[in-house]
Protein backbone atom coordinates (compact mmCIF):
# COMPACT_ATOMS: atom_id res chain seq x y z
CA UNK A 1 0.00 0.00 0.00
CA UNK A 2 1.09 3.58 -0.54
CA UNK A 3 2.48 5.52 2.42
CA UNK A 4 2.09 9.08 1.13
CA UNK A 5 -1.39 10.40 1.86
CA UNK A 6 -3.77 12.13 -0.57
CA UNK A 7 -6.22 14.94 0.23
CA UNK A 8 -9.05 15.49 -2.25
CA UNK A 9 -11.00 18.73 -2.52
CA UNK A 10 -14.72 18.01 -2.83
CA UNK A 11 -16.70 20.14 -5.27
CA UNK A 12 -19.40 19.93 -7.94
CA UNK A 13 -17.61 17.06 -9.71
CA UNK A 14 -17.37 14.90 -6.58
CA UNK A 15 -20.22 15.83 -4.28
CA UNK A 16 -22.16 12.58 -4.81
CA UNK A 17 -21.65 9.34 -2.86
CA UNK A 18 -20.46 7.34 -5.87
CA UNK A 19 -17.57 9.66 -6.69
CA UNK A 20 -16.50 9.99 -3.05
CA UNK A 21 -16.55 6.21 -2.62
CA UNK A 22 -14.52 5.70 -5.81
CA UNK A 23 -11.91 8.25 -4.77
CA UNK A 24 -11.61 6.60 -1.35
CA UNK A 25 -11.21 3.21 -2.99
CA UNK A 26 -8.53 4.68 -5.28
CA UNK A 27 -6.41 6.13 -2.46
CA UNK A 28 -8.05 9.22 -0.97
CA UNK A 29 -7.11 9.68 2.71
CA UNK A 30 -8.85 12.97 3.60
CA UNK A 31 -11.33 15.46 2.15
CA UNK A 32 -10.96 19.22 1.89
CA UNK A 33 -13.87 21.64 1.86
CA UNK A 34 -12.93 25.07 0.54
CA UNK A 35 -14.84 27.86 2.29
CA UNK A 36 -14.03 30.16 -0.64
CA UNK A 37 -16.54 28.25 -2.76
CA UNK A 38 -20.02 26.87 -2.18
CA UNK A 39 -22.38 27.34 0.75
CA UNK A 40 -23.23 25.52 3.95
CA UNK A 41 -26.08 23.57 2.37
CA UNK A 42 -23.56 22.12 -0.08
CA UNK A 43 -21.14 21.38 2.75
CA UNK A 44 -23.93 19.51 4.55
CA UNK A 45 -24.36 17.30 1.52
CA UNK A 46 -20.62 16.74 1.12
CA UNK A 47 -20.20 15.65 4.73
CA UNK A 48 -23.31 13.50 4.76
CA UNK A 49 -22.27 11.69 1.59
CA UNK A 50 -18.69 11.24 2.78
CA UNK A 51 -19.73 9.79 6.14
CA UNK A 52 -22.05 7.34 4.43
CA UNK A 53 -19.23 5.75 2.41
CA UNK A 54 -15.96 6.26 4.35
CA UNK A 55 -14.45 7.56 7.57
CA UNK A 56 -11.72 10.09 6.78
CA UNK A 57 -10.66 13.43 8.26
CA UNK A 58 -12.41 16.62 7.13
CA UNK A 59 -10.29 19.71 6.44
CA UNK A 60 -11.98 23.12 6.22
CA UNK A 61 -9.89 25.57 4.21
CA UNK A 62 -10.50 29.21 5.14
CA UNK A 63 -10.82 32.15 2.77
CA UNK A 64 -8.37 34.12 4.86
CA UNK A 65 -7.21 37.67 4.13
CA UNK A 66 -7.67 37.40 0.39
CA UNK A 67 -9.49 39.46 -2.20
CA UNK A 68 -11.65 37.70 -4.78
CA UNK A 69 -13.32 38.84 -7.97
CA UNK A 70 -17.06 39.46 -8.24
CA UNK A 71 -17.97 38.77 -11.86
CA UNK A 72 -19.65 36.61 -14.43
CA UNK A 73 -17.58 34.11 -16.43
CA UNK A 74 -15.36 36.26 -18.69
CA UNK A 75 -13.30 35.37 -21.77
CA UNK A 76 -10.67 37.85 -22.91
CA UNK A 77 -7.88 38.33 -25.43
CA UNK A 78 -4.54 40.06 -24.97
CA UNK A 79 -5.15 43.82 -24.87
CA UNK A 80 -8.80 43.55 -23.79
CA UNK A 81 -10.02 45.62 -20.85
CA UNK A 82 -12.17 43.60 -18.46
CA UNK A 83 -14.01 44.79 -15.35
CA UNK A 84 -15.04 43.12 -12.12
CA UNK A 85 -16.01 43.90 -8.55
CA UNK A 86 -14.11 42.88 -5.43
CA UNK A 87 -15.25 40.72 -2.51
CA UNK A 88 -13.63 43.15 -0.05
CA UNK A 89 -13.54 46.95 -0.29
CA UNK A 90 -9.83 47.58 -0.83
CA UNK A 91 -10.21 50.15 -3.58
CA UNK A 92 -8.36 52.74 -1.49
CA UNK A 93 -5.27 50.50 -1.65
CA UNK A 94 -5.28 50.36 -5.45
CA UNK A 95 -4.25 52.89 -8.06
CA UNK A 96 -3.94 53.14 -11.83
CA UNK A 97 -1.15 51.10 -13.46
CA UNK A 98 -1.01 48.65 -10.56
CA UNK A 99 -0.50 45.11 -11.82
CA UNK A 100 -3.01 42.47 -10.68
CA UNK A 101 -2.84 38.74 -11.35
CA UNK A 102 -5.22 35.80 -11.03
CA UNK A 103 -5.46 32.11 -12.01
CA UNK A 104 -2.36 31.42 -9.86
CA UNK A 105 -0.46 34.15 -11.70
CA UNK A 106 -1.22 32.77 -15.17
CA UNK A 107 -3.07 35.95 -16.19
CA UNK A 108 -1.93 39.49 -15.42
CA UNK A 109 -3.18 42.94 -16.24
CA UNK A 110 -2.65 46.61 -15.45
CA UNK A 111 -5.36 48.75 -13.83
CA UNK A 112 -6.66 51.38 -16.26
CA UNK A 113 -9.47 52.71 -14.08
CA UNK A 114 -11.25 52.35 -10.74
CA UNK A 115 -14.87 53.47 -10.69
CA UNK A 116 -18.36 52.37 -9.65
CA UNK A 117 -16.79 49.85 -7.24
CA UNK A 118 -15.16 48.06 -10.16
CA UNK A 119 -11.61 47.43 -11.33
CA UNK A 120 -10.84 47.90 -15.03
CA UNK A 121 -7.91 45.76 -16.08
CA UNK A 122 -6.03 45.74 -19.41
CA UNK A 123 -4.96 42.14 -19.95
CA UNK A 124 -1.43 41.13 -20.93
CA UNK A 125 -2.53 37.68 -22.14
CA UNK A 126 -5.57 35.77 -23.35
CA UNK A 127 -7.63 33.55 -21.07
CA UNK A 128 -10.73 33.40 -18.92
CA UNK A 129 -11.82 34.67 -15.53
CA UNK A 130 -14.19 32.44 -13.63
CA UNK A 131 -16.29 33.98 -10.84
CA UNK A 132 -14.81 34.31 -7.36
CA UNK A 133 -11.14 34.05 -8.31
CA UNK A 134 -8.42 35.15 -5.90
CA UNK A 135 -6.38 38.14 -7.07
CA UNK A 136 -2.97 39.31 -5.93
CA UNK A 137 -0.90 42.46 -6.20
CA UNK A 138 2.80 42.20 -5.35
CA UNK A 139 3.05 45.85 -4.38
CA UNK A 140 0.25 45.78 -1.82
CA UNK A 141 -0.42 44.17 1.53
CA UNK A 142 -4.16 44.59 2.03
CA UNK A 143 -3.76 44.10 5.81
CA UNK A 144 -7.04 42.22 6.25
CA UNK A 145 -8.11 40.11 9.27
CA UNK A 146 -6.85 36.52 9.15
CA UNK A 147 -10.48 35.28 9.23
CA UNK A 148 -13.29 36.51 7.00
CA UNK A 149 -16.91 36.67 8.14
CA UNK A 150 -17.58 33.36 6.38
CA UNK A 151 -14.48 31.84 8.00
CA UNK A 152 -15.88 32.63 11.45
CA UNK A 153 -19.11 30.86 10.49
CA UNK A 154 -17.04 28.06 9.01
CA UNK A 155 -15.09 27.49 12.22
CA UNK A 156 -18.33 27.11 14.21
CA UNK A 157 -19.61 24.79 11.49
CA UNK A 158 -16.37 22.76 11.54
CA UNK A 159 -16.63 22.28 15.32
CA UNK A 160 -20.27 21.22 15.01
CA UNK A 161 -19.39 18.66 12.31
CA UNK A 162 -16.34 17.19 14.08
CA UNK A 163 -13.82 18.34 11.51
CA UNK A 164 -10.20 17.29 12.05
CA UNK A 165 -8.38 20.35 10.72
CA UNK A 166 -8.70 24.02 9.82
CA UNK A 167 -6.35 24.97 6.96
CA UNK A 168 -5.48 28.59 7.68
CA UNK A 169 -5.02 30.48 4.41
CA UNK A 170 -2.32 33.13 4.00
CA UNK A 171 -0.79 32.51 7.43
CA UNK A 172 1.53 35.47 8.04
CA UNK A 173 2.94 34.88 11.52
CA UNK A 174 2.43 32.85 14.68
CA UNK A 175 -0.20 35.28 15.99
CA UNK A 176 -2.47 34.30 13.08
CA UNK A 177 -2.28 30.68 14.24
CA UNK A 178 -2.74 31.58 17.90
CA UNK A 179 -5.79 33.71 17.05
CA UNK A 180 -7.51 30.71 15.51
CA UNK A 181 -6.32 28.36 18.26
CA UNK A 182 -8.03 30.61 20.78
CA UNK A 183 -11.31 30.20 18.91
CA UNK A 184 -10.81 26.43 18.89
CA UNK A 185 -9.65 26.02 22.50
CA UNK A 186 -12.68 23.89 23.46
CA UNK A 187 -12.27 21.74 20.34
CA UNK A 188 -9.82 19.01 19.30
CA UNK A 189 -9.46 20.54 15.80
CA UNK A 190 -5.85 21.06 14.70
CA UNK A 191 -4.50 23.89 12.54
CA UNK A 192 -2.71 23.52 9.22
CA UNK A 193 -0.76 26.71 8.47
CA UNK A 194 -0.84 27.46 4.75
CA UNK A 195 2.35 29.11 3.52
CA UNK A 196 1.41 31.15 0.46
CA UNK A 197 2.92 34.62 0.80
CA UNK A 198 6.24 36.30 1.52
CA UNK A 199 5.36 37.01 5.15
CA UNK A 200 4.61 33.34 5.72
CA UNK A 201 8.01 32.41 4.31
CA UNK A 202 9.81 35.11 6.31
CA UNK A 203 8.15 34.05 9.57
CA UNK A 204 8.08 30.32 8.91
CA UNK A 205 10.07 29.20 11.95
CA UNK A 206 7.74 30.95 14.40
CA UNK A 207 4.69 29.66 12.50
CA UNK A 208 6.00 26.08 12.65
CA UNK A 209 6.49 26.38 16.42
CA UNK A 210 2.74 26.83 17.00
CA UNK A 211 1.05 25.15 13.99
CA UNK A 212 0.03 21.47 14.07
CA UNK A 213 0.77 20.92 10.37
CA UNK A 214 1.89 22.93 7.33
CA UNK A 215 0.76 23.24 3.73
CA UNK A 216 3.00 24.55 0.94
CA UNK A 217 0.29 26.28 -1.14
CA UNK A 218 2.28 26.92 -4.28
CA UNK A 219 -0.39 28.70 -6.32
CA UNK A 220 -0.61 31.99 -4.45
CA UNK A 221 2.97 31.60 -3.21
CA UNK A 222 4.17 31.65 -6.82
CA UNK A 223 2.34 34.89 -7.57
CA UNK A 224 4.03 36.83 -4.76
CA UNK A 225 7.45 35.18 -4.95
CA UNK A 226 9.34 34.55 -8.23
CA UNK A 227 8.29 31.09 -9.36
CA UNK A 228 11.88 29.88 -9.72
CA UNK A 229 12.31 30.30 -5.95
CA UNK A 230 9.28 28.20 -4.99
CA UNK A 231 10.91 24.73 -5.43
CA UNK A 232 13.71 25.53 -2.97
CA UNK A 233 11.26 27.08 -0.51
CA UNK A 234 9.17 23.90 -0.77
CA UNK A 235 12.20 21.73 0.01
CA UNK A 236 13.25 23.85 2.97
CA UNK A 237 9.74 23.88 4.49
CA UNK A 238 9.41 20.11 4.10
CA UNK A 239 12.81 19.55 5.72
CA UNK A 240 11.93 21.69 8.74
CA UNK A 241 8.53 20.01 9.16
CA UNK A 242 10.13 16.55 9.00
CA UNK A 243 12.62 17.53 11.70
CA UNK A 244 9.80 18.86 13.89
CA UNK A 245 7.67 15.76 13.36
CA UNK A 246 4.76 17.78 11.95
CA UNK A 247 2.80 16.72 8.84
CA UNK A 248 3.57 18.70 5.69
CA UNK A 249 1.31 18.91 2.65
CA UNK A 250 2.29 19.95 -0.88
CA UNK A 251 -0.57 21.54 -2.80
CA UNK A 252 -1.64 23.32 -5.98
CA UNK A 253 -1.28 22.31 -9.63
CA UNK A 254 -0.06 18.81 -8.77
CA UNK A 255 -1.98 17.34 -11.72
CA UNK A 256 -3.52 20.49 -13.17
CA UNK A 257 -3.78 19.19 -16.74
CA UNK A 258 -6.04 16.35 -15.53
CA UNK A 259 -8.82 18.84 -14.94
CA UNK A 260 -9.45 18.35 -18.66
CA UNK A 261 -7.25 15.39 -19.67
CA UNK A 262 -7.46 11.71 -18.63
CA UNK A 263 -3.70 11.36 -18.09
CA UNK A 264 -1.07 13.62 -16.46
CA UNK A 265 1.81 15.32 -18.20
CA UNK A 266 5.32 13.96 -17.66
CA UNK A 267 6.21 17.15 -15.78
CA UNK A 268 3.28 16.66 -13.38
CA UNK A 269 4.29 13.05 -12.76
CA UNK A 270 7.79 14.25 -11.91
CA UNK A 271 6.41 17.02 -9.68
CA UNK A 272 4.39 14.54 -7.61
CA UNK A 273 7.35 12.15 -7.41
CA UNK A 274 9.72 14.90 -6.30
CA UNK A 275 7.35 16.06 -3.56
CA UNK A 276 7.48 12.52 -2.16
CA UNK A 277 11.28 12.40 -2.51
CA UNK A 278 11.48 15.78 -0.72
CA UNK A 279 9.69 14.17 2.25
CA UNK A 280 6.07 15.33 1.95
CA UNK A 281 3.58 13.51 4.16
CA UNK A 282 0.65 14.38 1.98
CA UNK A 283 -0.32 15.64 -1.48
CA UNK A 284 -3.41 17.75 -2.06
CA UNK A 285 -5.62 17.88 -5.15
CA UNK A 286 -7.73 21.00 -5.73
CA UNK A 287 -9.47 21.69 -9.04
CA UNK A 288 -8.46 18.24 -10.25
CA UNK A 289 -11.06 16.61 -7.97
CA UNK A 290 -13.46 19.49 -7.27
CA UNK A 291 -14.32 20.57 -10.82
CA UNK A 292 -12.25 18.27 -13.04
CA UNK A 293 -13.54 15.80 -15.61
CA UNK A 294 -11.51 12.84 -14.30
CA UNK A 295 -11.40 12.97 -10.47
CA UNK A 296 -11.13 9.22 -9.90
CA UNK A 297 -8.44 8.85 -12.56
CA UNK A 298 -6.45 11.64 -10.89
CA UNK A 299 -6.47 9.87 -7.52
CA UNK A 300 -5.50 6.58 -9.17
CA UNK A 301 -2.63 8.29 -11.01
CA UNK A 302 -1.27 9.97 -7.86
CA UNK A 303 -1.60 6.73 -5.87
CA UNK A 304 0.34 4.85 -8.54
CA UNK A 305 3.14 7.44 -8.52
CA UNK A 306 3.30 7.29 -4.71
CA UNK A 307 3.58 3.49 -4.64
CA UNK A 308 6.29 3.40 -7.29
CA UNK A 309 8.43 6.14 -5.78
CA UNK A 310 8.16 4.74 -2.26
CA UNK A 311 9.52 1.38 -3.41
CA UNK A 312 12.72 2.95 -4.65
CA UNK A 313 13.41 6.16 -2.79
CA UNK A 314 12.23 7.99 0.29
CA UNK A 315 13.73 11.14 1.78
CA UNK A 316 15.02 10.65 5.31
CA UNK A 317 15.91 13.46 7.66
CA UNK A 318 19.54 13.91 8.67
CA UNK A 319 19.31 13.11 12.38
CA UNK A 320 22.75 12.95 13.94
CA UNK A 321 21.47 11.50 17.20
CA UNK A 322 22.80 14.45 19.20
CA UNK A 323 19.49 15.02 20.96
CA UNK A 324 19.36 14.04 24.61
CA UNK A 325 15.57 13.96 24.71
CA UNK A 326 14.29 10.49 25.57
CA UNK A 327 11.56 10.60 22.91
CA UNK A 328 14.04 11.58 20.16
CA UNK A 329 16.45 8.78 21.00
CA UNK A 330 13.71 6.14 21.32
CA UNK A 331 11.95 7.18 18.08
CA UNK A 332 15.21 7.20 16.13
CA UNK A 333 16.11 3.75 17.38
CA UNK A 334 12.66 2.40 16.55
CA UNK A 335 13.40 3.49 12.99
CA UNK A 336 16.89 1.92 13.01
CA UNK A 337 15.85 -1.37 14.63
CA UNK A 338 12.73 -1.81 12.49
CA UNK A 339 14.72 -1.26 9.29
CA UNK A 340 17.55 -3.56 10.43
CA UNK A 341 15.14 -6.39 11.35
CA UNK A 342 12.56 -5.60 8.63
CA UNK A 343 10.12 -5.40 11.54
CA UNK A 344 6.54 -4.19 11.63
CA UNK A 345 6.08 -1.16 13.86
CA UNK A 346 3.26 -0.99 16.40
CA UNK A 347 2.79 1.93 18.73
CA UNK A 348 0.40 3.19 21.36
CA UNK A 349 -0.25 6.90 21.16
CA UNK A 350 -2.68 9.03 23.15
CA UNK A 351 -2.37 12.23 21.14
CA UNK A 352 -0.43 11.06 18.08
CA UNK A 353 2.97 12.23 19.31
CA UNK A 354 4.72 8.85 19.44
CA UNK A 355 3.54 7.92 15.95
CA UNK A 356 4.71 11.23 14.47
CA UNK A 357 8.08 11.08 16.22
CA UNK A 358 8.76 7.73 14.53
CA UNK A 359 7.12 8.67 11.22
CA UNK A 360 9.48 11.62 10.60
CA UNK A 361 12.34 9.18 9.91
CA UNK A 362 10.35 7.50 7.11
CA UNK A 363 10.85 3.86 8.20
CA UNK A 364 10.68 1.09 5.61
CA UNK A 365 7.49 -0.43 7.08
CA UNK A 366 4.24 1.29 7.99
CA UNK A 367 3.48 2.33 11.56
CA UNK A 368 0.35 0.75 13.04
CA UNK A 369 -0.73 3.37 15.57
CA UNK A 370 -3.36 2.58 18.22
CA UNK A 371 -5.07 5.45 20.01
CA UNK A 372 -7.98 5.58 22.47
CA UNK A 373 -9.13 8.86 20.89
CA UNK A 374 -11.15 8.82 17.68
CA UNK A 375 -10.13 12.37 16.75
CA UNK A 376 -6.45 11.42 17.01
CA UNK A 377 -6.81 8.46 14.65
CA UNK A 378 -8.43 10.75 12.07
CA UNK A 379 -5.74 13.41 12.42
CA UNK A 380 -3.00 10.80 11.94
CA UNK A 381 -4.47 9.91 8.55
CA UNK A 382 -2.56 12.76 6.88
CA UNK A 383 0.82 11.55 8.22
CA UNK A 384 3.18 9.50 6.06
CA UNK A 385 3.12 5.71 6.54
CA UNK A 386 0.86 5.77 9.61
CA UNK A 387 -2.09 3.37 9.77
CA UNK A 388 -4.17 4.70 12.67
CA UNK A 389 -6.46 2.35 14.60
CA UNK A 390 -9.12 3.54 17.03
CA UNK A 391 -8.71 1.46 20.20
CA UNK A 392 -10.94 2.72 23.02
CA UNK A 393 -10.30 -0.41 25.12
CA UNK A 394 -6.95 0.93 26.37
CA UNK A 395 -7.19 1.32 30.14
CA UNK A 396 -3.65 1.20 31.46
CA UNK A 397 -0.50 1.56 29.36
CA UNK A 398 1.50 -1.50 30.43
CA UNK A 399 2.94 -4.85 29.39
CA UNK A 400 -0.47 -6.50 29.11
CA UNK A 401 -1.52 -3.94 26.49
CA UNK A 402 1.46 -4.94 24.35
CA UNK A 403 0.16 -8.50 24.30
CA UNK A 404 -3.47 -7.48 23.71
CA UNK A 405 -2.63 -5.21 20.80
CA UNK A 406 -0.36 -7.81 19.21
CA UNK A 407 -3.27 -10.30 19.37
CA UNK A 408 -5.56 -7.72 17.79
CA UNK A 409 -3.09 -7.09 14.96
CA UNK A 410 -2.89 -10.83 14.26
CA UNK A 411 -6.66 -11.19 14.32
CA UNK A 412 -7.09 -8.35 11.81
CA UNK A 413 -4.18 -9.61 9.66
CA UNK A 414 -2.08 -6.47 10.09
CA UNK A 415 0.79 -8.80 11.03
CA UNK A 416 1.67 -12.50 10.80
CA UNK A 417 2.88 -14.84 13.54
CA UNK A 418 6.37 -15.00 12.01
CA UNK A 419 6.72 -11.21 11.87
CA UNK A 420 9.24 -9.40 13.99
CA UNK A 421 7.61 -6.51 15.85
CA UNK A 422 9.08 -3.30 17.17
CA UNK A 423 6.71 -1.84 19.75
CA UNK A 424 6.90 1.72 21.05
CA UNK A 425 4.84 3.80 23.46
CA UNK A 426 4.94 6.06 26.46
CA UNK A 427 4.49 3.28 29.00
CA UNK A 428 3.93 4.15 32.67
CA UNK A 429 4.69 7.84 32.04
CA UNK A 430 2.32 10.16 30.17
CA UNK A 431 3.25 12.63 27.41
CA UNK A 432 6.47 10.96 26.34
CA UNK A 433 7.86 8.13 24.20
CA UNK A 434 10.06 5.99 26.39
CA UNK A 435 9.71 2.36 25.30
CA UNK A 436 11.17 0.16 22.55
CA UNK A 437 10.41 -3.56 22.64
CA UNK A 438 11.44 -5.97 19.88
CA UNK A 439 9.98 -9.47 19.68
CA UNK A 440 8.63 -12.18 17.42
CA UNK A 441 4.83 -12.07 17.44
CA UNK A 442 4.50 -15.81 18.05
CA UNK A 443 7.01 -15.76 20.92
CA UNK A 444 5.09 -13.09 22.80
CA UNK A 445 1.79 -14.90 22.43
CA UNK A 446 3.23 -18.26 23.55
Amino acid sequence: MKKTKIICTIGPATIEKKEIAEMYKSGMDAIRINLSHGDFDQYDKMIKNMKSVCDVPIIFDTQGPEVRTVNEHLHFEKGDVISFGLSVDVFKNLKKNDSLSFNDGLNKGAITDLKDKKVFLKMKSSGELMPNKSISCKRISFDLPILSKKDLQGIDYAVKNNASFIALSFTRNKNDVLTVKEKLKTSSIKIIAKIENQLGVNNFDEILSVADAVMVARGDLGTEIPSEKVPLIQKEIIKKCNLAGKPVIVATQMMESMINNPTPSRAETSDVANAIIDGADCLMLSGETSIGKYPIDVVKAVSSICSNVEKSYVSRINFENKSELIEDVIAYNVYLVSNKLDAKIICLTRGGYTARMINRFKPKNCIIAFSPKKEVTLQLMISYAIIPIYYPEIKEYGSEEVRNITKLCLKNKFIKEDDTIVFSAGLFVKKTTNTLIAYKAKDLLE
